[in-house]
């Protein structure tokens, strides 16, 4: 509708995931300040931070956890059932992992990286919740 008419619209909402589906380009406001503007693609650049690699394998896990958490990007491995979710700074490179994961009896079936969500964004940038009460 906004670009058959050439108009804006302004939808306002504490929910992520209807913005993150609905809106081509996003303010973050905090207290009534703008903190933030741009896409959403635009808005998770600028938290740039942690990377997380889900890695759904089987094979000696355990181990392979054991050894990933030594590497120096590494700052948390967990695991639930088949999958491996690593948590690694974004010096962290592929062939890193991979040369570790080849050093173990492990068949990846699956490997994704996880992008930050709106959410994650918004309490990057305000340091808060979107259900936090203002104190």
């Amino acid at each position: 509708m906004n670009k058959e008419y050439n108009s804006t619209i302004i939808y306002t909402s504490h929910y992520m995931e209807e913005i993150e589906t609905l809106c081509d380009n996003i303010f973050i406001l905090d207290l009534g300040k703008e903190v933030a503007y741009g896409s959403k693609e635009e808005l998770k650049r600028m938290v740039k931070s942690d990377k997380v690699i889900k890695i759904k394998a089987q094979g000696e896990l355990e181990e392979l956890m054991f050894d990933i958490k030594k590497l120096s990007t590494i700052r948390g491995v967990e695991i639930k059932g088949e999958e491996l979710k690593i948590i690694a700074n974004e010096k962290i490179t592929l062939n890193e992992l991979f040369n570790e994961i080849s050093k173990h009896k492990v068949e990846v079936k699956n490997i994704g990286i996880e992008e930050p969500t709106l959410e994650e964004v918004f309490l990057t940038l305000t340091g808060k919740k979107l259900r936090d009460k203002e104190e």
